[in-house]
């Protein structure tokens, strides 16, 4: 047994520790995997109710917390050749519409910071990514989207919103806060 070994929340839960020596911490966020699959990792099996086949389970008399009817492509389960069509639909939709999101912000996200843009700039501009995009129609309506960018401090938003937005301080800290807490606010329409 490795010293190194851990298992993340999700599967020490789901797995069964009479008379194991354990110890907690809390990582914060960078380096290390869960061990739960490593054979190598554990003097016994763990029969992680999430990762272990019913053939596994069944030996010692555990129920999986997930079905083989809604488990498709995990070894050991009925059915793993099958899913849904409507539950495929639902996953390639969802990942075409996250891709036309990303290319889009992409696409409209200008290169040069410092450049100087005027309002027929920008509507070239949004003319070419709705083209790139396979959107021949003309775009009549824009939002200015401000989005958290990890660089600028809480202070920066609100000094930049009071004079570009000629807004109140108090007006601009809550632009700050919503961007600090979603990630972005559409400042104007």
């Amino acid at each position: 047994m490795d010293d190194t070994c851990v298992l993340c929340t999700r599967c020490f839960q789901a797995t069964d520790h009479t008379g194991h020596d354990t110890s907690f911490s809390v990582n914060s966020g960078t380096g290390g995997c869960c061990d739960c699959g490593d054979p190598e990792a554990w003097k016994i099996p763990l029969r992680c109710r999430h990762h272990s086949s019913f053939e596994e389970l069944e030996e010692v008399g555990l129920d999986p917390i997930i079905s083989s009817a809604g488990a498709p492509f995990v070894p050991g389960y009925k059915n793993n050749s099958e899913c849904p069509v409507s539950v495929r639909r639902s996953i390639e939709l969802t990942i075409a519409i996250v891709l036309e999101f990303i290319l889009e912000t992409f696409a409209t996200s200008p290169i040069n910071l410092t450049q100087h843009f005027d309002e027929m700039t920008i509507i070239e501009d949004a003319t070419n990514a709705s083209m790139a995009l396979g959107d021949h129609e003309q775009q009549t309506k824009f939002a200015v989207v401000l989005w958290n960018d990890e660089v600028h401090s809480f202070q920066d938003v609100i000094d930049q919103c009071t004079e570009a937005l000629q807004c109140s301080q108090m007006e601009a800290k809550k632009i700050a806060e919503t961007v600090d807490a979603s990630g972005r606010d559409v400042l104007r329409v």
